[in-house]
């Protein structure tokens, strides 16, 4: 009896350790697979949908705001309005990275409208175009709030009534929470990925802190923006 209790002892760890050992190696197996056939074996036997399998390459991001140039007024007859903003994003994410977060870069363009005539002579006399780099801390699947940091760098021209016609370089930091909205209808984020290829639709929330100066303009000033961001 003894020696039965000694065996039954003895199998308990090595069972312990041969579940933890097959554990690690799904894990490992389940990494090397992300982003390869999807119709791997274990694609095919996993309950996780597809796309979460994927990493993507590419992120477009349409964003607006109230109060673009930090409220400040670039001339004196805009007076207390808010300046608007429509901003485009289009940036690369390289995958080899996305084990530590995802790191992009790509160009941006931004268009200001003035529907005051006094202010600017044509509704998208004030523009720009440049370019940000991006970091998100992503650590895991499904991470459905995701915090965003970066820098930007714009050429910004303007053509204001009454006033000067130049372009302006302007640069400054940006911080956000991008919001996964995959997880509030997984079983659309799958058909969208298969009728369109889309990974991960977030909404975003960002506030950009940028700066300008020449002879004509001067402001700094902290912008939110909101908008939705597409990952394929």
């Amino acid at each position: 009896m003894r020696i039965s209790y000694f065996f039954l002892l003895l199998l308990i760890p090595i069972g312990v350790i041969e579940l933890s050992l097959s554990q690690i190696a799904w894990a490992e197996t389940s990494e090397a697979v992300e982003d390869s056939d999807p119709e791997s074996p274990l694609h095919r036997d996993s309950r996780t949908p597809l796309y979460q399998f994927k990493r993507p390459a590419w992120g477009f991001e349409l964003s607006s705001s109230l109060n673009a140039f930090g409220k400040q007024a670039l001339t004196q007859a805009q007076g207390t309005r808010p300046a608007y903003a429509l901003s485009i994003h289009f940036d690369y994410q390289p995958k080899f990275f996305q084990k530590y977060g995802v790191l992009g870069i790509g160009p941006s363009l931004a268009l200001y409208p003035f529907f005051n005539s006094a202010v600017a002579p044509q509704v998208f006399s004030v523009w720009s175009a440049g370019g940000q780099i991006h970091y998100q801390a992503r650590y895991f699947r499904n991470q459905w709030v995701v915090p965003v940091f970066g820098y930007a760098l714009e050429y910004l021209h303007y053509n204001l009534a009454r006033g000067p016609d130049g372009s302006v370089v302007s640069h400054g930091p940006m911080v956000g929470l991008w919001f996964l909205m995959n997880v509030l209808e997984p079983s659309s984020a799958a058909q969208f990925y298969i009728d369109q290829g889309v990974l991960r639709t977030y909404f975003v929330l960002e506030g950009r802190n940028f700066s300008a100066q020449n002879a004509d303009l001067n402001f700094t000033g902290f912008s939110y923006y909101f908008g939705l961001r597409f990952e394929f």
